[in-house]
């Protein structure tokens, strides 16, 4: 990932990011903040439930919206500037690895219905034992942005 903290970004960005929506895009100027990579730092499975329905991709950025005078989350695959799919996957991870150790079933889809048995997959596997393994969702995308 190219993008660091204290970097400015403009970014063209849907003002709703729930997937199957309808959104208008805004031209966003971001101050980054934070860069988190869904691959080596995946969600848990409550940070999942707690909101499904988003749509997600590898890089999270954290920043000041230079218009919204506010901190605010973007998904960098929900950009026009760097569109991806937005593909998610359960994994289970070893405690402190920043890779999978292991993938499970197969990659959702941005769909409703997609994220719905993602979340039926997750609570199935969040009441299974899994030893030294804990479970993660992860944005099955690989690519880097430069």
């Amino acid at each position: 990932m190219m993008l660091s903290p204290g970097e400015q970004v403009t970014l063209t960005y849907p003002d709703c990011t729930l997937v199957e929506s309808l959104a208008r895009l805004r031209r966003r100027r971001i101050i980054v903040k934070h860069v988190r990579d869904l691959v080596a730092d995946p969600l848990t499975p409550a940070e999942y439930l707690r909101r499904p329905l988003v749509r997600r991709s590898r890089w999270l950025i954290t920043g000041y919206d230079l218009q919204r005078q506010g901190y605010r989350q973007f998904y960098l695959g929900s950009s026009r500037e760097y569109p991806t799919p937005g593909f998610l996957r359960a994994a289970v991870y070893r405690i402190g690895d920043s890779q999978p150790f292991d993938l499970i079933a197969r990659p959702f889809g941005p769909s409703e219905l997609e994220r719905r048995v993602l979340s039926r997959v997750i609570d199935r596997y969040r009441s299974a034992d899994l030893g030294r393994l804990t479970l993660r969702v992860l944005a099955d995308d690989f690519s880097i942005i430069g």
